[in-house]
């Protein structure tokens, strides 16, 4: 044999040897749309799908109709996981079968805003034990209420004791006498 002969055997060799190389080299694809919860697009959503067995993944940002592709990559089970600014993040599984193209639609829910608001001012004093009001009064205020309740406090022990002298018999005869003249 021939060296040309003997190189031609030899490339058919390797040839027959790696076909089955090539046929190994299976792969899928992935699409989808991220959409609000009203339906309107959302643009550059990062869309990131991690396999769940090796732990690799693949990023890919939503074009302005809203749409993610990943065109070619290794069938698996994956985690596919949508975010947004503004929205809350999203993870979908799926599995990926080979030269089986899969489509996984995000509809993205809003993200709840948490603010929180010091207000600092002076603390109003609460009364927890009963459900009385009450309200704190000046030095003028509290002569005057003093004075005002002493002179209920007279008028009531007054009235007191013309009731007390009222019921005693032998009282209410002199006190109605000494009234009409008698």
């Amino acid at each position: 044999m021939s060296r040309r002969t003997l190189a031609i055997a030899a490339a058919v060799v390797m040839l027959v040897l790696a076909a089955p190389v090539f046929a190994q080299i299976a792969t899928t694809s992935l699409r989808g749309v991220v959409t609000d919860p009203s339906g309107a697009i959302i643009p550059g959503a990062t869309v990131t799908v991690t396999n769940g067995a090796t732990g690799q993944s693949f990023s890919a940002n939503a074009n302005s109709a809203g749409v993610y592709i990943f065109a070619a990559i290794p069938p698996a089970n994956y985690a596919i996981k949508a975010v947004a600014k503004g929205f809350a993040d999203q993870t979908k599984v799926a599995e990926l079968l080979v030269n089986q193209p899969a489509t996984v639609n995000f509809t993205m829910t809003l993200q709840a805003v948490s603010q929180e608001v010091n207000v600092s001012a002076e603390a109003e004093t609460l009364n927890t034990t009963d459900a009385s009001l009450g309200n704190s009064m000046g030095n003028g205020q509290l002569d005057s209420a003093f004075l005002a309740g002493t002179v209920l406090l007279a008028l009531r022990s007054v009235h007191d004791w013309y009731e007390l002298l009222q019921r005693r018999p032998d009282c209410a005869a002199s006190s109605h006498q000494s009234r009409h003249g008698g």
